[in-house]
């Protein structure tokens, strides 16, 4: 457990690093294919620490500074900032080469300023509002991340006795996962299981959740 957490800080500077050096480059250095590199970068760093943090849980002495100190919410955080800049970034960019901005959204039953109702709602718009949308959703999942993993951080198996001790944790632990888990078919019904990375996040967690269940309901 001691090297996996003291690899999860190494890690972690390494994103502290990368969102410095980011922040002080000027904007003449920031082309796409800048963007492309840098998004490149974070992607290989999370995913290490993705993988080492399912051995911490998979060794799971929730005890351990890198759990009481909640180390997996800070690096979390850190990489969603660095991501959604660089996303930013390359949205500003790509706009500015588009040879013809995004037409303005008008209601349904309107027209704009020269009577021209053709222009309601294209499909490039549509398409902007649901990746807003399914972005919203995203974010407010992985709070519910965050709530589940310090649920799972306050149950001590091995400090619980009586039946009504592991009736309350399993009780805890379900509540907690059914908010997840009726949010993650909302996800899915607006196309998230494209997105590669939420759809690990889910299976770590719904793994985790899985598990700590079965542990709790073989002590009852």
């Amino acid at each position: 457990m001691e090297q996996l957490a003291v690899s999860q800080t190494e890690i972690y500077d390494s994103l502290v690093k990368l969102l410095t050096n980011i922040k002080k480059d000027g904007a003449e250095r920031k082309t796409i294919d800048y963007c492309k590199r840098k998004l490149e970068i974070l992607e290989n760093y999370w995913r290490e620490y993705q993988r080492n943090h399912r051995k911490c849980c998979e060794v799971a002495e929730f005890n351990h500074v890198y759990f009481t100190k909640n180390c997996f919410d800070k690096a979390e955080e850190a990489y969603l900032s660095i991501k959604q800049i660089i996303n930013k970034t390359m949205e500003k960019l790509l706009t500015a080469n588009q040879q013809e901005p995004l037409p303005p959204l008008v209601e349904a039953g309107t027209s704009n300023q020269e009577g021209d109702s053709s222009q309601l709602r294209t499909p490039q718009r549509r398409d902007v509002l649901e990746d807003n949308k399914l972005e919203g959703m995203i974010k407010k999942q992985t709070i519910n991340f965050r709530a589940f993993m310090r649920t799972v951080t306050t149950i001590e198996i091995e400090q619980l006795q009586n039946k009504w001790e592991f009736d309350d944790a399993l009780k805890s632990l379900q509540s907690r996962w059914a908010i997840i888990d009726s949010l993650h078919w909302d996800i899915e019904g607006e196309n998230g299981n494209e997105d590669v990375w939420y759809q690990e996040e889910f299976n770590r967690y719904e793994k985790m959740y899985n598990n700590l269940k079965k542990t709790i309901n073989s002590k009852m």
